[in-house]
């Protein structure tokens, strides 16, 4: 008995027409999610190589290199801040120097001053404020003076020479001078400190030695040189209430400097060669031991270290203390030396023989490499570095000094927000200003969106 096959209907037919659907669906979503999850991972890659190829881009950037001045008269000790604004003193006309400030917009600016009298030494902040020294060769003192970014004020007005001012970032002012009542045996012109807190000029030591020099850093901590004429000199830090005596030894302690944790760094010579020495606001550290001179140390706000010395005794090497090692960022037969050091921990110095003078060249340090600034038959000196990576320097061209400024050739605007600290991303290799400030905020924010976006797409493609 042969069985007789059903004829399919038309409810089996859409029956299997279903299940099919909801196979089709089921693997559809299936290669949507697969698909979404590629992307998302192509994504995440696309944003890592960015961060990868930024961060090379950064740490060795191509400058671009501006002459500010063009004249023919000598210009000389550049500064710089953090907006890339420059000052400097230039002698116009031949007889005295006036202040030049380059705002970011005029090259061969007019100047600041215009006077008689001698202007120099100037120094800027962060804000845009300038301070200097005016005097007269021969004349009865030299007086203090601040532009604060409209108006030029005298600070300073008496009968005796007031030199050598520096500026912190909130505008306090700090200098040496030397007051009648500051005459002693050993100086006919003792002298003495003193700061402007933007209001009023504070009278800081009052004793019977010489003190000079000052330094203030920006929590407004202040150091200085003190001692006898014929004696040895002694470290000093005013906390903005007590005077501490950091040094006390029979060492000649010189060339101070400090950052804005009031950390201060000096090298002493004890007769035979100078040492650098580190006061980290609690005690006192050597930092080299050797045979050799090591000199002008500098310090920045992480506690690094910078200064030259001379290993052999016939040149010149840059040593970098990064808080636990010390490292020879220099190996070579030349004269590096007058090193300056960032918040970033780069590195800017003249190099060059100490005898072919137009071999002189400006290099820097990243963390990483060494790049040569310039090439030219200029003598380029004395550079300056800001946080953001530009340098300015002075180059000579046998006839006077002119002002050149570098920067990298990425544009650098101010950022909204920094991370103080890469360390917990140390992974991608790039811890500093660039990626602590542009590159890690964009990828805190991007990848949540990212997130965000794909479960939404998901969400709706579950829906029927």
């Amino acid at each position: 008995m042969t069985r007789s096959r059903r004829s399919e209907g038309p409810q089996d037919r859409r029956a299997a027409e279903a299940l099919r659907c909801q196979f089709m669906g089921g693997h559809m979503k299936k290669i949507f999610i697969l698909e979404k999850f590629r992307l998302l991972l192509f994504l995440l890659f696309s944003i890592t190589a960015f961060v990868s190829t930024t961060c090379t881009s950064f740490a060795a950037p191509p400058y671009i290199i501006k002459q500010l001045t063009n004249n023919d008269y000598d210009d000389r000790a550049p500064e710089i801040n953090d907006d890339g604004h420059v000052v400097w003193q230039g002698r116009q006309g031949g007889s005295d120097y006036e202040i030049f400030l380059y705002d970011g917009t005029t090259i061969n600016p007019p100047p600041l001053t215009i006077n008689d009298l001698d202007d120099g030494g100037p120094q800027i902040n962060d804000d845009g404020q300038v301070v200097w020294n005016q005097y007269s060769w021969g004349g009865p003192d030299s007086e203090i003076f601040l532009y604060d970014g409209t108006t030029i004020n005298q600070i300073t007005t008496n009968d005796y020479t007031d030199s050598a001012p520096q500026i912190n970032d909130n505008g306090h002012v700090v200098w040496w001078g030397n007051p009648p009542s500051s005459y002693t045996e050993y100086r006919q012109s003792g002298t003495e400190i003193f700061l402007y807190d933007g209001t009023t000029i504070s009278r800081i030591t009052t004793n019977d030695y010489e003190e000079g020099w000052p330094k203030i850093g920006n929590n407004g901590h202040v150091v200085w040189e003190g001692g006898y004429i014929g004696e040895d000199y002694e470290i000093f830090l005013h906390d903005g209430t007590t005077i501490n005596q950091i040094t006390t030894n029979d060492l000649d302690d010189r060339g101070h400097q400090i950052n804005d944790h009031g950390h201060v760094v000096w090298n002493a010579r004890d007769g035979s060669d100078s040492e650098i020495f580190l006061y980290d606001g609690t005690t006192t550290n050597q930092i080299t031991t050797n045979d050799y001179n090591d000199l002008f140390p500098q310090i920045n706000k992480i506690g690094h270290v910078v200064w030259q010395g001379m290993p052999t005794g016939e040149d010149v090497e840059i040593f970098l203390y990064d808080g636990t090692t010390i490292d020879q960022i220099t190996t070579n037969d030349d004269f590096d030396r007058t090193p300056q050091i960032n918040d970033n921990g780069h590195v800017v110095w003249q190099g060059g023989s100490p005898v072919e003078v137009e071999t002189r060249e400006i290099f820097l340090y990243d963390g990483t490499t060494i790049n040569q600034i310039t090439n030219n038959d200029y003598t380029d000196g004395t550079p300056q570095i800001n946080n953001h990576g530009c340098l300015t320097w002075v180059g000579w061209d046998g006839l006077d000094g002119e002002i050149f400024l570098a920067c990298p050739g990425v544009t650098i605007k101010p950022p909204l927000f920094c991370f103080p600290t890469c360390e917990p991303f140390g992974w991608f290799g790039c811890d500093h200003f660039a990626f602590r400030c542009y590159i890690l905020p964009a990828i805190i924010v991007i990848f949540p969106i990212i997130i965000i976006w794909w479960f939404w797409i998901y969400r709706r493609r579950q829906q029927p």
